[in-house]
């Protein structure tokens, strides 16, 4: 269903972040995206939903050139997609229904089936209860729950999901993965899960791909153990080197690294490596 075929990207300071990535995703596959900070997961999913597009190579969802889509056209391309982020992206305005309402009246359907969904999706993530209540009143989970909700709203052919256990405790993880599983599970929906976890990635074991050097390093089988691979061995020993220089430099200039989200550290550490480029060739 979805064909990553010798995707390159780089981005405007020069930094390139994909070097020919190919892999493919089949109907109803549940797999992660692991990798160092700065490999391009989060990229991979933009490419997905046409926020950006490849300086080289295809991205093909069953027949459609993500990457050639006209931009009337990409709206319409997104409603078969689903996309969590570790940062929400909720209408704080909004009750937790209105939040899934909204997502559904987007697709010009009657007001009574988008209720009628929008509360079958709530109850499917264990938000019943929630439904009259703001996101400002939730907990990290509870809102990490109802971003799920809007993104299979639409009952989506694919799920992408973005760290979205980043930013929760070890317990709100393990719920968040469950109904990610469930969804998959009982849906067909397929589910890419992009995420640092190699804890999360070893107990719950399914096809894994890991990234370097913005190509694929590793592309594991259901039931593989990270930690059994020597090639993701070197992918995390990598990852150690690079967040410890990014620590130090960035407590050079008094950043706390514990503040940024993955997408932040992934846009410091683009910025970092260019000026060490940048260095080397003067």
């Amino acid at each position: 269903m979805l064909e990553f075929r010798n995707v390159t990207f780089k981005y405007p300071d020069g930094t390139r972040v994909l070097n020919g990535l190919s892999f493919s995703v089949e109907e109803k596959e549940f797999i992660y995206i692991i990798g160092p900070t700065g490999a391009g997961k989060s990229t991979i999913g933009k490419l997905i939903s046409s926020e950006i597009v490849p300086n080289s190579g295809t991205v093909m969802f069953y027949s459609i050139n993500v990457g050639k889509l006209r931009k009337r056209k990409i709206p319409m391309y997104r409603r078969q997609l689903g996309v969590i982020y570790q940062d929400f992206k909720l209408l704080n305005d909004r009750t937790c229904l209105e939040n899934i309402i909204f997502v559904l009246e987007m697709t010009d359907r009657k007001r009574s089936e988008c209720l009628a969904r929008a509360r079958t999706v709530l109850r499917m993530v264990n938000l019943s209860d929630k439904a009259n209540k703001f996101p400002g009143d939730l907990s990290g989970g509870e809102r990490q729950r109802l971003a799920i909700a809007r993104a299979i709203a639409n009952r989506p052919k694919l799920l992408v999901c973005d760290e979205p256990t980043a930013n929760l405790d070890p317990d709100m993880s393990e719920e968040i993965m469950n109904i990610v599983e469930k969804i998959n599970r009982e849906t067909g929906t397929a589910v890419i899960f992009i995420t640092h976890n190699s804890l999360l990635v070893n107990e719950r074991r399914k096809r894994t791909i890991v990234l370097n050097g913005g190509t694929v390093s590793a592309d594991l089988k259901e039931g593989g153990y990270l930690s059994h691979n020597d090639s993701v061995k070197r992918v995390y020993e990598q990852e150690e080197m690079e967040e410890t220089k990014l620590r130090t430099n960035l407590m050079s200039r008094e950043i706390n690294i514990e503040n940024l989200s993955e997408e932040q550290k992934d846009s410091v550490l683009r910025r970092l490596l260019n000026e060490r480029n940048s260095k080397e060739e003067q």
